[in-house]
Order: C-alpha cells, then structure tokens, then sequence
C-alpha cells in the first residue's frame, strides 16, 4: 500500500514451494500511459506448504500371505507322465509388508512390521527416491519424499492381517 503496509494479496515469495510464478501479464490502456505509471493486471500463483494431520502427502499398503499348505513336486518318468508327490505334508507361513509412503516435507518413518514375532529383520528392505523439485532452477525447494519399504515373515502358524490405512 501506500504507506508500505503489506495488501490483503501479499505473496511472500520466500515463504512458498518454488516461489512465486506469474501466470499472465495483460496490458490495459488508461489515462497518462508512460508518462509516470502503466496500467496493468497480473495473474500470480504460489504454492504454499500445507500441514497435514499425519505430514503424508500419500501412502499405500499391501500384505501377501502365502505357504502353511503341503509341498507337491513332481516325479518326472522316462515313459510316463510326471506324478505328483506330495514331499512336506506343511509348510513354513509366510507374509510379505511392503509399500510407499510418501512425507510431505522430508522422509516419513515407514510403518512398523505388522507380525513382530514372525518378522525376519534381516530381509527388511528401505528405498527412498528423490522428491519433487518446486521452483525455479537454484530456488528449488522439495517436496513429497518417496520412501518404499519392505518387510518379510515367518512363522509356524498363520498370520492374518489387512494393510494400514492411514488417512492423509
């Protein structure tokens, strides 16, 4: 404003994802053009960090469950055709955790293995990608941060179990 009080339309460049991007400049005609002003309208846009409940911008679960049935092979024969044959009557359960999740502002901590006592840790697997670039090249600033992660179990007995849902 006049006085050097900040508008009801402030964009504080520093404070946005990228910064500021103008969108469109129109010129308009009005009196006393190039003598000491220039009428014009502008169209801007920013992208200003949201905060979340959970700081997830996605997220996404899936669980496998496999094994605990018998062990069938196949005897293969010289004039015959092959005959099953059952060579374990059970077998281990297995499970797999695996997914993405993805943290607004920086790497978000994976979820914890959902069968503790069958977890096999050393077959946890952890990746992250880069995030998404905001801004203008040497003005970036970052945002969602990918991490995909995976679990592996174990055990004796069945394991049951639906995958995470966490509301973002």
């Amino acid at each position: 404003m006049d006085s050097g009080a900040p508008s009801a339309h402030l964009i504080r460049s520093n404070a946005t994802i990228g910064g500021t991007k103008v969108r469109y400049v129109d010129w308009v005609e009005g009196p006393g053009e190039y003598t000491n002003h220039r009428t014009y309208r502008i169209g801007l846009e920013a992208t200003y960090p949201l905060s979340t409940r959970t700081g997830l911008s996605g997220f996404r679960e899936t669980i496998q469950l496999f094994g605990g049935g018998r062990k069938v092979r196949f005897q293969e024969s010289v004039s015959g055709l092959p005959r099953p044959q059952t060579i374990k009557r059970y077998t281990t359960f297995r499970a797999r955790q695996f997914g993405t999740i993805v943290g607004l502002y920086d790497y978000a901590d994976p979820p914890l293995p959902i069968f503790r006592q069958a977890h096999l840790p050393d077959l946890n697997s952890l990746e992250k990608d880069d995030p998404t670039p905001m801004g203008v090249a040497g003005r970036y600033r970052w945002k969602d941060f990918p991490l995909r992660y995976s679990y592996e179990f174990a055990s004796a007995t069945p394991l049951f179990a639906d995958p995470a849902r966490w509301n973002i």
